[in-house]
Protein backbone atom coordinates (compact mmCIF):
# COMPACT_ATOMS: atom_id res chain seq x y z
CA UNK A 1 0.00 0.00 0.00
CA UNK A 2 3.11 2.16 0.84
CA UNK A 3 4.60 1.63 -2.08
CA UNK A 4 1.09 2.45 -4.12
CA UNK A 5 0.84 5.60 -2.25
CA UNK A 6 4.61 6.94 -3.38
CA UNK A 7 3.95 5.79 -6.41
CA UNK A 8 0.73 7.74 -7.05
CA UNK A 9 2.26 11.01 -5.76
CA UNK A 10 5.19 10.51 -7.95
CA UNK A 11 2.64 10.05 -11.02
CA UNK A 12 1.26 13.45 -9.91
CA UNK A 13 4.70 15.48 -9.90
CA UNK A 14 6.02 14.04 -13.26
CA UNK A 15 2.54 14.27 -15.14
CA UNK A 16 0.46 16.83 -13.58
CA UNK A 17 -3.24 17.27 -14.77
CA UNK A 18 -5.01 20.45 -15.17
CA UNK A 19 -8.52 21.14 -15.91
CA UNK A 20 -9.30 23.19 -18.63
CA UNK A 21 -12.78 22.93 -19.49
CA UNK A 22 -15.98 21.12 -18.57
CA UNK A 23 -17.81 20.30 -21.81
CA UNK A 24 -21.81 20.49 -21.13
CA UNK A 25 -24.63 20.42 -23.68
CA UNK A 26 -25.50 23.71 -25.23
CA UNK A 27 -29.51 22.60 -25.48
CA UNK A 28 -32.07 22.67 -21.90
CA UNK A 29 -32.62 18.65 -22.22
CA UNK A 30 -31.09 17.43 -19.20
CA UNK A 31 -31.73 13.88 -20.28
CA UNK A 32 -29.91 14.32 -23.90
CA UNK A 33 -27.47 11.70 -21.99
CA UNK A 34 -24.76 13.86 -23.28
CA UNK A 35 -21.31 11.97 -23.55
CA UNK A 36 -22.98 8.69 -23.91
CA UNK A 37 -20.11 8.12 -26.66
CA UNK A 38 -16.97 9.72 -27.36
CA UNK A 39 -14.56 9.95 -29.76
CA UNK A 40 -11.34 11.99 -30.26
CA UNK A 41 -9.02 12.59 -32.91
CA UNK A 42 -6.42 15.27 -33.19
CA UNK A 43 -7.93 18.43 -32.29
CA UNK A 44 -11.57 17.17 -32.28
CA UNK A 45 -14.11 15.36 -29.95
CA UNK A 46 -17.31 13.64 -31.37
CA UNK A 47 -19.41 13.59 -28.13
CA UNK A 48 -22.86 11.44 -28.49
CA UNK A 49 -25.81 12.31 -27.19
CA UNK A 50 -28.26 9.47 -27.68
CA UNK A 51 -31.66 10.99 -25.72
CA UNK A 52 -31.21 14.17 -27.48
CA UNK A 53 -34.10 16.01 -28.95
CA UNK A 54 -32.05 18.42 -31.37
CA UNK A 55 -35.07 18.90 -33.80
CA UNK A 56 -37.88 18.11 -31.76
CA UNK A 57 -37.89 14.06 -32.82
CA UNK A 58 -38.23 12.30 -28.82
CA UNK A 59 -35.04 10.50 -28.35
CA UNK A 60 -33.76 10.92 -32.38
CA UNK A 61 -30.09 11.66 -30.62
CA UNK A 62 -27.19 13.71 -31.94
CA UNK A 63 -23.61 14.25 -32.10
CA UNK A 64 -21.57 17.01 -31.37
CA UNK A 65 -18.32 18.07 -32.48
CA UNK A 66 -15.79 20.26 -30.84
CA UNK A 67 -12.88 22.04 -31.77
CA UNK A 68 -9.76 22.55 -29.60
CA UNK A 69 -9.31 26.51 -29.79
CA UNK A 70 -6.22 27.55 -28.07
CA UNK A 71 -6.74 25.53 -24.43
CA UNK A 72 -10.28 25.63 -25.12
CA UNK A 73 -12.86 23.70 -27.25
CA UNK A 74 -15.54 25.34 -28.92
CA UNK A 75 -18.38 23.80 -30.47
CA UNK A 76 -18.15 23.59 -34.30
CA UNK A 77 -21.08 21.24 -35.45
CA UNK A 78 -24.02 19.05 -34.84
CA UNK A 79 -25.19 16.20 -36.39
CA UNK A 80 -27.75 14.17 -37.12
CA UNK A 81 -29.22 11.02 -39.06
CA UNK A 82 -30.27 12.34 -42.00
CA UNK A 83 -33.84 9.94 -41.79
CA UNK A 84 -34.32 10.19 -37.98
CA UNK A 85 -37.38 9.03 -36.09
CA UNK A 86 -38.45 8.90 -32.74
CA UNK A 87 -36.08 6.85 -30.46
CA UNK A 88 -33.25 5.93 -32.99
CA UNK A 89 -30.63 6.81 -30.17
CA UNK A 90 -28.54 8.77 -32.99
CA UNK A 91 -24.90 8.94 -31.20
CA UNK A 92 -25.04 5.80 -28.82
CA UNK A 93 -21.96 4.41 -30.32
CA UNK A 94 -19.27 6.91 -32.65
CA UNK A 95 -15.50 6.64 -33.27
CA UNK A 96 -13.36 9.34 -34.69
CA UNK A 97 -10.56 8.73 -36.72
CA UNK A 98 -8.61 11.69 -38.62
CA UNK A 99 -11.80 13.06 -41.11
CA UNK A 100 -13.73 10.11 -40.60
CA UNK A 101 -16.70 9.87 -38.26
CA UNK A 102 -19.13 6.32 -37.52
CA UNK A 103 -22.30 6.57 -35.83
CA UNK A 104 -24.64 4.25 -34.10
CA UNK A 105 -28.52 4.72 -34.29
CA UNK A 106 -28.74 1.39 -32.30
CA UNK A 107 -32.12 1.52 -32.82
CA UNK A 108 -32.61 3.18 -35.86
CA UNK A 109 -34.61 1.99 -39.14
CA UNK A 110 -33.42 0.40 -41.95
CA UNK A 111 -36.17 -2.13 -43.87
CA UNK A 112 -37.06 -3.53 -40.56
CA UNK A 113 -38.31 -1.56 -37.09
CA UNK A 114 -35.62 -0.98 -34.99
CA UNK A 115 -32.84 -3.16 -36.42
CA UNK A 116 -30.18 -0.15 -35.98
CA UNK A 117 -27.68 1.41 -38.41
CA UNK A 118 -24.54 3.11 -38.86
CA UNK A 119 -23.75 6.33 -39.96
CA UNK A 120 -20.71 7.14 -41.95
CA UNK A 121 -19.44 11.29 -41.91
CA UNK A 122 -16.42 12.37 -44.03
CA UNK A 123 -15.07 15.83 -42.97
CA UNK A 124 -14.86 17.82 -46.82
CA UNK A 125 -13.98 21.51 -46.58
CA UNK A 126 -13.80 21.79 -42.72
CA UNK A 127 -17.88 20.57 -42.53
CA UNK A 128 -18.97 17.07 -40.98
CA UNK A 129 -20.90 15.53 -44.31
CA UNK A 130 -23.16 12.51 -44.37
CA UNK A 131 -21.68 10.25 -46.86
CA UNK A 132 -23.67 6.80 -46.27
CA UNK A 133 -25.91 5.04 -44.02
CA UNK A 134 -25.30 1.53 -43.23
CA UNK A 135 -27.37 -1.59 -42.52
CA UNK A 136 -27.20 -5.61 -41.61
CA UNK A 137 -27.75 -7.84 -45.19
CA UNK A 138 -30.10 -9.73 -43.32
CA UNK A 139 -31.65 -6.68 -40.75
CA UNK A 140 -33.96 -8.05 -37.89
CA UNK A 141 -35.80 -6.07 -35.91
CA UNK A 142 -34.21 -5.15 -32.33
CA UNK A 143 -30.95 -6.17 -33.66
CA UNK A 144 -29.32 -3.14 -32.06
CA UNK A 145 -26.81 -3.18 -35.21
CA UNK A 146 -24.47 0.11 -33.94
CA UNK A 147 -24.80 -0.71 -30.14
CA UNK A 148 -20.43 -0.89 -30.81
CA UNK A 149 -18.25 0.62 -33.74
CA UNK A 150 -14.80 0.67 -34.52
CA UNK A 151 -12.47 2.03 -37.08
CA UNK A 152 -9.47 1.10 -38.37
CA UNK A 153 -8.10 2.50 -41.65
CA UNK A 154 -10.50 1.23 -44.33
CA UNK A 155 -12.04 -1.82 -42.27
CA UNK A 156 -14.76 -0.69 -39.63
CA UNK A 157 -16.72 -2.81 -37.32
CA UNK A 158 -19.86 -2.84 -36.08
CA UNK A 159 -21.06 -4.79 -32.84
CA UNK A 160 -25.11 -5.80 -33.23
CA UNK A 161 -25.64 -7.15 -29.62
CA UNK A 162 -28.76 -8.93 -30.01
CA UNK A 163 -28.77 -10.00 -33.19
CA UNK A 164 -30.25 -13.83 -34.01
CA UNK A 165 -30.45 -13.62 -30.03
CA UNK A 166 -26.64 -14.22 -29.39
CA UNK A 167 -24.89 -10.91 -30.69
CA UNK A 168 -22.81 -10.48 -33.98
CA UNK A 169 -20.16 -8.56 -35.60
CA UNK A 170 -20.74 -7.00 -38.64
CA UNK A 171 -17.36 -6.77 -40.85
CA UNK A 172 -17.32 -3.75 -43.51
CA UNK A 173 -14.37 -2.63 -45.86
CA UNK A 174 -14.18 0.64 -47.62
CA UNK A 175 -13.09 1.41 -51.19
CA UNK A 176 -10.62 3.72 -51.75
CA UNK A 177 -11.75 5.05 -55.04
CA UNK A 178 -15.43 5.52 -54.55
CA UNK A 179 -15.44 6.12 -50.29
CA UNK A 180 -18.16 3.89 -50.01
CA UNK A 181 -18.38 0.49 -47.81
CA UNK A 182 -19.97 -2.78 -48.06
CA UNK A 183 -20.42 -5.44 -46.02
CA UNK A 184 -18.03 -8.34 -46.51
CA UNK A 185 -18.23 -10.53 -43.40
CA UNK A 186 -20.21 -11.79 -40.65
CA UNK A 187 -18.27 -12.84 -37.51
Amino acid sequence: YLSFFFNSILCDLIYPVTHHQTLTPYDPNDGSAFGWSIGISGNEIAIGSPCSDLTGIVNEGKVSIYVRNGSLWDLQQELKGSNGTPGDRFGFSSVLVDNVLIVGAVLGDSSVIGSGVVYVFEKIGGVWIELQKLVASNSQSNDRFGFSVDLLGNRLVVGAYTYNSNGAVFYFERNETTRLWSEKELL
